[in-house]
């Protein structure tokens, strides 16, 4: 298999390994589907059945799709771990791509893809996952539209799942980018600069609501706080951040200083931007009264005790929150595996 191989003989080989049955089976047909074969032209021919072959496997096999789309991200790859991903979340079936031309092995898939009543939502999950592995938007936005031409998907509900995995990279921040935010987190941490331009480039962060954000903007020559948000529903936001290797809260159980620093000055903005509220309005379209962020620190490093401080703290704070740094990563991690599996529980609730 190394250096190819005909098609014909392959079908053979996916027909064995769907009769057995075995890991060793899932593991082959696994290698079949994230292999290049020498990038010969025709690979996607060998690549695609073997995708599809997978399902046999049921859970244990659409993990390993949804695994090897990821860790070997070649544009084939992921071409075809879309189109069925997202032909399979509309309940579509196969796409045409996905027949392997076996009786056993596509009578096999039929009846797994038939008898497996929460597939759709597993394979939307899967499909969700994949797109926010895939660390830069533009090369998400390509290889949803190679996905498209490569398929020739003309079902309308696989386009519309499409789509709609792809619009989370609004909602949720990609999987590689709250990856390197821990990181800068754990080895930079007295890096301010690094933090300013890292939530910069990446607004969801501090706000995933975010539609537009003013770094350092010159508030009127002498007030500029760290950003302005300005989120979905028209509310605003100020900003302020230190750095992740400064103290939230004292080991005698009071903020820090950098904390009460912070708060001050983000307090101090919000006064301005209300006194100008008139003359705002002309450069920060609909603005009204703002929110406060205040970020420093990590919550991780707090004890029980200290971890009180800080909850008392923001109870008794109106329009301001005081947050560490992990907080922002919990929460973009938290928005991401809602995104992929959903738990949003819907009770009902009588109180008498």
């Amino acid at each position: 298999m190394e250096y190819g191989g005909h098609p014909g003989d392959l079908r053979l080989l996916l027909k064995e390994c769907v009769e057995e049955g075995t890991l060793d089976g899932l593991v082959c047909v696994r290698r079949m589907y994230e292999h290049m074969y020498g990038r010969m032209t025709y690979n996607y021919e060998i690549k695609a059945p073997a995708a599809s072959t997978l399902l046999v496997w049921r859970d244990v096999g659409l993990k390993a799709l949804t695994e090897a789309a990821k860790k070997y991200p070649e544009v084939k790859n992921t071409e075809i771990a879309l189109a069925l991903l997202s032909s399979l979340a509309a309940g579509e079936g196969l796409p045409s791509s996905g027949e392997v031309g076996e009786p056993i092995v596509d009578s096999a898939i039929r009846n797994t893809i038939e008898n497996w009543p929460d597939l759709l939502s597993r394979a939307r999950a899967s499909l969700v996952e994949i797109i926010l592995s895939i660390p830069d938007d533009d090369d998400v936005a390509l290889r949803v539209g190679l996905t498209l031409m490569q398929s020739s998907m003309t079902r309308r509900l696989a386009t519309r799942e499409l789509f709609a995995a792809a619009s989370t990279r609004w909602l949720a921040v990609s999987t590689p980018v709250l990856d390197r935010f821990d990181e800068l987190i754990k080895t930079r941490p007295k890096d301010e600069p690094v933090f300013q331009n890292f939530l910069s480039n990446h607004p969801q962060l501090p706000d995933p609501l975010a539609i537009r954000v003013w770094p350092k903007p010159d508030l009127f020559g002498f007030k500029e706080p760290d950003y302005i948000v300005q989120r979905a529903d028209g509310t605003y936001m100020v900003v302020e951040i230190e750095c992740p290797g400064k103290p939230l809260v004292t080991s005698g159980g009071h903020l820090s200083a950098d904390v009460t620093h912070a708060e001050q000055q983000a307090t101090d903005y919000r006064r301005t931007l209300l006194r100008k509220y008139a003359d705002l309005r002309v450069y920060l379209p609909g603005f009204q009264e703002p929110d406060c962020l205040v970020v420093v620190g990590v919550e991780r490093d707090l004890d029980e005790a200290q971890k009180q401080v800080l909850h008392d703290a923001n109870r008794n704070r109106t329009h301001l929150r005081i947050v560490g740094f992990d907080w922002l990563l919990d929460r973009g991690r938290t928005i991401a595996s809602n995104m992929t599996h959903p738990r949003v529980e819907v009770l009902p609730l009588r109180i008498v």
